[in-house]
């Protein structure tokens, strides 16, 4: 219900409560015709009559005040929209650019040193002294890989020769090396070059003498290696060797008997080994 529908109702409340203290007032003149011309009876319906009127304008009043906010407050006014949010009270920076940085590239994984034990047999043969006889014998050496490319190793000699009948004399060698190895790459058939030194004793016997030499021996030679899994491998070299005389009773008696060692010797050797690496 609107504004004008409520004032319509008010004004049909206040002309029935109009229409009613009429009627009122009617009633009371003919009841005072009937009672006669006593004035304080007339006074008082005067009176009554008033109070009646006053009663029934307030009563108007309030109750079309009352019917008024009954129906004013179905229609009350939508709720005003809520204010928009106040903006923030600081600045507040973006965050910082995502940098994709390429991973570094993985440095190549580091070969794992490895122990290994070799055998080998070697056959030297005399090229500086004609009339000596070769010498032949075993080589047993324990290996360490270093890298992928690379070996050392500690070795230990010994060498003999049988008496011939040219010089009747019988020459024993033993002689301990540290050796290095050197490979181009790291394959089943890899060559590779050593270089190995060290020092030798040898006992020349003949039918009247015997003759102890210290020497120092110094060896440089070519090789293959075949390997045949992760620890077994077969070993095939060619090297020159010399022997450098560090006595001088030897060089002497090497003037007039080609049985001892002189003061330089040089020798070609040839061995072939098997190796086992852990």
């Amino acid at each position: 219900m609107n504004r004008t529908q409520a004032r319509s109702v008010r004004s049909a409340t206040t002309i029935l409560l109009g229409v009613l203290v009429a009627a009122g007032l009617m009633t009371r003149d003919a009841h005072a015709q009937a009672m006669g011309p006593d004035p304080d009876a007339h006074v008082a319906l005067s009176l009554r009559a008033a109070g009646v009127a006053v009663g029934a304008a307030l009563a108007a009043n309030l109750f079309a005040a009352h019917l008024w906010l009954e129906l004013g407050a179905d229609e009350a006014p939508p709720p005003r929209p809520p204010f928009p949010p106040l903006p923030p009270c600081c600045y507040v920076p973006p965050p910082p650019p995502v940098v994709m940085v390429a991973p570094m590239p993985l440095a190549p994984p580091s070969h794992p040193m490895q122990l290994g034990l070799a055998v080998s047999g070697l056959v030297q043969s005399p090229s500086s002294a004609p009339g000596q006889s070769p010498i032949a014998g075993v080589a047993a050496a324990l290996q360490v890989r270093t890298s992928a490319r690379s070996i050392l190793g500690l070795e230990v000699q010994s060498l003999t020769s049988d008496r011939t009948t040219t010089t009747h004399s019988r020459r024993d060698e033993l002689a301990g090396l540290m050796a290095g190895r050197l490979f181009p790459w790291d394959a089943p058939f890899a060559p590779y070059v050593e270089l190995a030194g060290g020092l030798g004793r040898a006992s020349i016997d003949t039918n009247a003498l015997v003759v102890d030499v210290s020497q120092l021996i110094g060896r440089a030679g070519i090789g293959i290696e075949l390997r045949l899994g992760p620890h077994l491998v077969l070993d095939g070299q060619l090297a020159q060797v010399h022997r450098f005389n560090l006595d001088h009773q030897s060089r002497d008696l090497a003037a007039s008997d080609p049985a001892f060692v002189g003061e330089h010797e040089r020798l070609t050797e040839l061995r072939c080994g098997l190796g086992y690496r852990f």
